[in-house]
């Protein structure tokens, strides 16, 4: 057994005991990274998930409005192609009119 007042004896135990210590602190920072790091995982999980969900938002907004312009767009050429048409219509009648009115002073025997 080795003499407890030999300084060899000493300074290994020393040793021992630092050794020990050092182990300790080191698993006790492994444990404090892994928690950090899945505290890390968990934010980065909540963020991508909120930046999914406004990017949703967004795509929905834009998709509303492109809707509403083209329905807005689809109703203006509707209005516009129906006035033309009964402008048509209207511009028929006219000439048709005038048609009739010019048959007419040609069949009347003015001599």
């Amino acid at each position: 057994m080795p003499d407890p007042q030999c300084p060899h004896a000493m300074q290994i135990g020393q040793n021992s005991a630092k050794i020990a210590s050092l182990e300790k602190e080191i698993a006790s920072l492994t444990k404090s990274q892994q928690t950090s790091i899945a505290e890390l995982e968990k934010k980065l999980s909540k963020l991508t998930a909120m930046a999914q969900s406004s990017a949703m938002q967004v795509v929905e907004d834009k998709a509303k409005k492109s809707g509403f312009i083209r329905g807005m767009h689809m109703t203006a050429t509707l209005i516009g192609y129906g006035i033309i048409i009964v402008a048509l219509i209207l511009a028929g009648k006219v000439t048709g009119g005038l048609d009739m009115f010019v048959r007419f002073l040609g069949s009347l025997d003015l001599k």
